[in-house]
């Protein structure tokens, strides 16, 4: 069993291994998303930078442009248990692709931690993403059960992910 985790250029990566690979287990991510929909959500300044580097303009139709890398686009096929541990204004970029994931059924869950950046400042939130995704690989990896009583909440959540794949 693989898993797979990035943040900032390394949550593109996941994307697109997510959507162009059958090798992973389960993919944990700390920033998000490469996707249609940033275009219209990250403001100007960002829709004009991505554009020099290529991107379709916002409002194009850039789907075969976008399919390899979108979650959103591919949220039907894919069934790899996705962590997605955020910044507070990430969300809004990552709320398309969310949504899709957890419409067609994906294992999907998404932290967000107040007053973030892109990197994470807070000693306390740091902490908190490196304990989650040891817990999320222990999880997917390795079916080793957190037994901290405070993890029990979310284990419950992972566990009927769990159960809905084996249908």
């Amino acid at each position: 069993k693989i898993g797979i985790t990035g943040f900032s250029d390394g949550s593109g990566t996941v994307q697109f291994a997510l959507n162009n690979s059958k090798r992973f287990t389960a993919a944990a991510i700390s920033s998000c998303c490469d996707e249609p929909g940033m275009m219209f959500v990250l403001g100007p300044s960002y829709t004009a930078s991505r554009a020099r580097w290529g991107y379709p303009v916002a409002g194009s139709d850039g789907r075969d442009y976008w399919k390899p890398q979108s979650l959103s686009l591919n949220a039907a096929h894919i069934r790899v248990p996705l962590l997605m541990q955020l910044p507070d204004n990430e969300v809004r970029a990552a709320a398309e692709p969310f949504a899709a994931l957890k419409g067609h059924g994906a294992p999907v869950e998404m932290y967000v931690f107040a007053g973030e950046n892109h990197i994470k400042t807070r000693p306390v939130h740091r902490q908190a993403i490196y304990l989650r995704t040891l817990d999320w690989f222990d999880f997917w990896l390795r079916g080793v059960r957190s037994a901290d009583p405070a993890r029990q909440l979310e284990l419950g959540r992972w566990q009927a992910m769990e159960r809905q794949l084996s249908e």
